[in-house]
């Protein structure tokens, strides 16, 4: 049997520390005979009461009657914490250091046998429920305010919201939107996907949210609690790409366009229950209005999104997108990078290897946000976790940039640094190519933390305050252009005074319906 070490649990209410191992039942060994242990997947380690020190025997199982006894008492330890039949699967988290501890006051006992903790399948919320649909929510008409009262609403499709229609909940852990369906990897099944696609002049927020997402989707993009609408491939229309999708499915690649004025704020999404908390994919151009050359979304606002845990990243965005806040949003423990930014400049047909200024994300602006164990994940589709040697961990990853962009006042923790770019994107040689550098970005008021537990071994050290921290990780280094490098480049004057200042926005309710609700406005 195979199982695999987390560094948190979903079992869990509260979120666990981050400091902790997770391990399944723990078992109390004395008078152990190392050479009569078995292999096994399972763990021994060994204390010394002497010394009071600890010694890892790794896939080692030190079992009753095969090299150890049995310390009296309950076991597994502590008692009633593990499920019978699954005994790896415990029925609450139990902690490393807690079974550590229950061994070390124990004066017979000299080492612990310990599983390493998978976390149980999420079951199907929604068995038993009345509707697995629920109307206030499911038949949005176009123009509708619907107002949630306290209490659970369910979906089993994703939700297309249409023009200027608003989804307000009650307040988080007040309301609750679950996804229903059995535990799944949506992929690039648009008809297993769930969460809210958005529309032109569309709001979703104050509320909890649960999907159904149980690991990495095997699409290469989507499955997020927030989504617009585009294609799901890296690049619309790129020669090896004949099997792109356009979300709606009920598009065709040149139906795949953008929106413009979508918000979504005050949103809890439930640890490892989906991709992502936001993806906002490439689209083709709109074609109308003043967006003619747009390939992306416009004026979009993300506030105060969190969560804790996800398969892949957190707030996405691959391609053209114009003005766009970032603000207020907690995201951490993410199998991928945490607030990435993919312009795609190298995939456009005919712009190899340069830009297309079509693909230039302008505006995008991400302030006050907080980002901590980037790539660190869980389970299976862990991409690095502690032993990662081959990848950069930033808080923010910009594969690419755009023009006017700003990333300030953030906080990132347990990091390879706050800031990085992708080597293809910059003037470094021998792969880079500053003709697909879109223009300089603000960076200012950025922090920076390692309370000591990282999860790479490149993380920044804690005396380290630099913003940019592994080399050539900015485009120009200084050298081109009117960017003198990372964290060299100050925001504009007047810039936080006039930040949205004339922005268009969508702000629903505008009146309160009463001193209990919350104003909601942008």
């Amino acid at each position: 049997m195979m199982w695999t070490l987390t560094l948190l649990s979903i079992v869990a209410a509260a979120v666990p520390n981050p400091q902790s191992v997770w391990v399944a039942a723990c078992y109390r060994r004395m008078d152990v005979v190392l050479t009569r242990c078995k292999p096994d997947s399972l763990d021994f380690r060994a204390y010394d009461n002497v010394t009071k020190q600890w010694t890892l025997h790794p896939n080692l199982n030190c079992f009753h009657g095969q090299g150890a006894e049995t310390v009296p008492g309950p076991e597994p330890y502590p008692s009633g914490t593990s499920d019978p039949a699954r005994p790896w699967i415990p029925k609450q988290p139990i902690s490393l250091e807690a079974c550590q501890q229950g061994c070390s006051s124990e004066p017979l006992c000299t080492g612990i046998v310990t599983g390493k903790y998978e976390p149980p399948p999420l079951l199907d919320q929604c068995i038993g429920v009345p509707t697995q649909c629920s109307e206030e929510i499911c038949d949005l008409k176009p123009g509708q305010v619907q107002r949630l009262k306290p209490g659970k609403y369910y979906h089993d499709k994703q939700i297309f919201l249409p023009k200027g229609s608003a989804i307000i909940g009650s307040g988080i852990n007040q309301t609750y939107i679950i996804a229903c369906g059995p535990p799944t990897a949506s992929g690039c099944n648009m008809t297993k996907r769930r969460g809210f696609l958005m529309g032109n002049d569309t709001y979703v927020g104050n509320f909890t949210f649960r999907g159904r997402e149980d690991k990495r989707n095997g699409c290469p993009l989507g499955g997020a609690m927030i989504e617009t609408p585009g294609c799901q491939g890296d690049y619309c229309g790129a020669p090896n790409n004949g099997g792109v999708l356009c979300n709606p499915p009920s598009r065709s690649l040149e139906q795949c366009t953008g929106v413009a004025n979508a918000t979504a704020e005050y949103i809890h999404l439930h640890a490892w229950t989906m991709n992502h908390v936001g993806w906002f994919p490439p689209t083709t151009p709109w074609g109308e209005n003043d967006y003619a050359e747009i390939s992306g979304s416009a004026m979009i606002t993300l506030r105060s999104l969190t969560s804790w845990g996800l398969f892949a990243d957190g707030v996405n965005f691959l391609g053209w997108h114009k003005y766009v806040r970032v603000e207020g949003c907690e995201n951490s423990d993410t199998v991928d990078d945490i607030y990435p930014h993919w312009p795609q400049a190298s995939f456009r047909p005919g712009f190899e290897r340069k830009h297309d200024p079509r693909d230039c994300s302008d505006h995008l602006i991400f302030r006050n946000n907080i980002g901590r164990y980037p790539r660190f994940g869980t389970g299976p589709a862990t991409i690095c976790g502690k032993d990662c040697n081959s990848h950069t961990n930033p808080c923010f990853s910009l594969w690419g940039a755009g023009a006017h962009m700003a990333i300030m006042d953030n906080h990132c923790e347990e990091a390879d640094g706050v800031v990085a770019m992708h080597p293809s994107y910059t003037n470094f040689k021998p792969n880079g190519n500053i003709q697909m550098w879109c223009g300089p970005i603000a960076l200012e008021g950025n922090s920076y933390a390692n309370p000591g537990y990282c999860s790479s071994q490149h993380c920044q050290a804690q005396s380290d305050d630099r913003i940019c921290f592994r080399a050539g990780s900015w485009p120009t280094n200084g050298t081109i252009g009117q960017d003198p490098g990372c964290n060299g480049t100050a925001l504009p004057s007047g810039f936080r005074e006039k930040l949205w200042k004339g922005f268009a926005s969508v702000a629903f309710p505008t009146k309160k319906k009463s001193e209990h609700e919350p104003q909601v406005t942008v």
